[in-house]
């Protein structure tokens, strides 16, 4: 009975990932919002009703691929070294986010998209608690790196919300750039160099923001 139990646990857990890999496949055109749950169970070889037995509704599916991707960014930034200083710790933070972001545009747009109120506003308890959780990781592995390189003097002591915001809004910024084609209006700068050359901006107003 147990090991029955189990096989449909695994059944039910790599049908759950075939409908969110249907879905990311269908979410890849400009037009991904008129994407139905219709669409995606023939997408992914099933009936409608299977899918509801998953998810209870499109936007489920968007907040558990926003939260995959950003599981993904917590692994990051736990794996890079944090005895290093401040500086590079954030360097290289920034640096692998982007280029995972870039790697996964699909989820990526959707995790973007899922940070809206409005859109969090529309999700059972369980899944804003879910986002509130990688929130509240997200701003606590900051905010000890910042601390700590305030400490130091590595980073000039300023409000952590303040560079937070502003690394925030670099971020994205950079990213849709590269997502909307702009950076082909510069010509010859390679999206290596732009990520480059953007950590370093990011770096420079962190060492140099006077709030």
């Amino acid at each position: 009975m147990k090991n029955e139990s189990s096989r449909k646990e695994r059944e039910f857990a790599r049908r759950e990932q075939d409908i969110l890999a249907a879905a990311l496949s269908l979410f890849e055109g400009s037009d991904w919002q008129s994407v139905t749950v219709e669409h995606i169970a023939k997408q992914a070889g099933i009936g409608k009703g299977t899918v509801y037995k998953h998810f209870s509704c499109k936007e489920e599916i968007y907040a558990r691929i926003a939260l995959a991707h950003f599981g993904g960014y917590e692994k990051l930034w736990l794996a890079i070294d944090h005895e290093q200083s401040a500086i590079d710790w954030l360097s290289q933070v920034i640096e692998q986010s982007l280029l995972t972001s870039i790697a996964h545009p699909v989820a990526a747009k959707i995790a973007h998209y899922c940070k809206r109120t409005d859109f969090k506003q529309r999700l059972s308890p369980e899944l804003t608690a879910a986002f509130e959780r990688f929130d509240k990781k997200c701003d606590d592995i900051f905010e000890k790196v910042l601390e700590m390189g305030m400490k130091k003097g590595e980073i000039p002591v300023q409000p952590i919300e303040e560079i937070a915001l502003a690394l925030h809004a670099n971020f994205h910024g950079a990213l849709a750039m590269i997502w909307d084609g702009d950076l082909q209006q510069y010509g010859t700068v390679k999206q290596e160099d732009f990520i480059r050359i953007t950590t370093k901006f990011m770096i420079a107003g962190i060492l140099g923001y006077q709030g």
